[in-house]
């Protein structure tokens, strides 16, 4: 049953899609990356990972509903968070090609920032952000950027959808 009026569209798997013919103009998907410098359990290795977020999604449970983002799918460039993030938090992840590009523009420091999803060479995704300056944060901001930066306790804190699925071993879709 249509919540709120929504309009459903495929893939139903994401719930209710604003479109043009409903006068909703809410962007319903966000993307974040995120890189992670010198981690001792990776022995100071870094590593990267991209977000891929739906906004306003409900999930109705027995005695519940819940309404928040859903993490559709976690990108990542190493394998070992992937395994780790898959078994321990039940995050959808997968593995791909993060290469990230920065260059200073101007005299005022600022900089344009891009990165390319890829896959065995074959580019899927881009995004890139220009003019950017960096800034102090504190305080709340400050929580928020931790959040945004891999610190789990503070990324589990926000409340968060995600879909885990395990099959049965020996008998698929169970």
């Amino acid at each position: 049953m249509p919540l709120n009026n929504a309009i459903y569209r495929m893939p139903l798997g994401y719930g209710p899609f604003p479109g043009p013919r409903d006068g909703n103009n809410t962007s319903p998907a966000s993307i974040s990356f995120t890189r992670l410098e010198n981690l001792p359990w990776l022995a100071g290795r870094d590593y990267n990972h991209c977000r891929m977020y739906i906004h306003n999604i409900t999930c109705h449970g027995r005695d519940e509903s819940v309404r928040e983002k859903y993490l559709s799918v976690l990108f990542e460039d190493r394998a070992d968070p992937i395994t780790s993030g898959r078994e321990e938090l039940g995050y959808a992840k997968v593995y791909i090609s993060l290469e990230e590009e920065e260059e200073e523009v101007g005299e005022d420091y600022a900089k344009n920032w891009a990165v390319r999803m890829s896959w065995e060479g074959t580019v899927f995704g881009h995004m890139r952000l220009d003019g950017l300056m960096e800034v102090e944060s504190s305080g709340e901001i400050g929580s928020k950027a931790a959040a945004a930066a891999g610190d789990e306790k503070a990324f589990k804190a926000q409340n968060l959808l995600n879909y885990k699925y395990i099959s049965r071993t020996g008998s698929p879709g169970v």
